[in-house]
């Protein structure tokens, strides 16, 4: 009888600690920032958050600052702040066709813009 007890410990013990440790890999990020919530400037402009994710398709037209430009899908257009970091590594010359991962900023006395995190040139 001890026996079945040793085994039953030692295997709910070897349960527990494959748990723990499966659920020390899992990534914490909540689902709803790893996910893009938007595709389209008219969705973001309309349904988002702050800090919501968005993936984006289209153009940027002009450059307006340092690090601020102006995106349309087509469906509308939005501010990008695109960090200079990035740029450095990718030059923007636009116009020019991209996509975007990024998340929305919705400013306190400051329009919606779209805050990039990575962007690739599409040709």
């Amino acid at each position: 009888m001890l026996n079945i007890n040793v085994k039953t410990t030692v295997a709910a013990a070897v349960i527990a600690l494959a748990g723990v440790s499966g659920a020390a890999l899992a990534d914490t990020t909540p689902h709803e920032q790893m996910q893009p919530v938007a595709t389209s400037v008219a969705q973001i402009l309309q349904e988002t958050k702050d800090d919501q994710r968005v993936s984006l398709r289209g153009q940027i037209t002009k450059q307006i600052s340092k690090e601020k430009f102006i995106f349309t899908d087509g469906s509308g257009e939005i501010q990008l702040d695109i960090d200079d970091d990035l740029t450095a590594k990718t030059p923007i010359n636009p116009p020019v066709e991209v996509e975007i991962i990024g998340e929305v900023d919705k400013g306190i006395v400051s329009d919606t813009e779209i805050e990039v995190k990575s962007y690739t040139l599409v040709n």
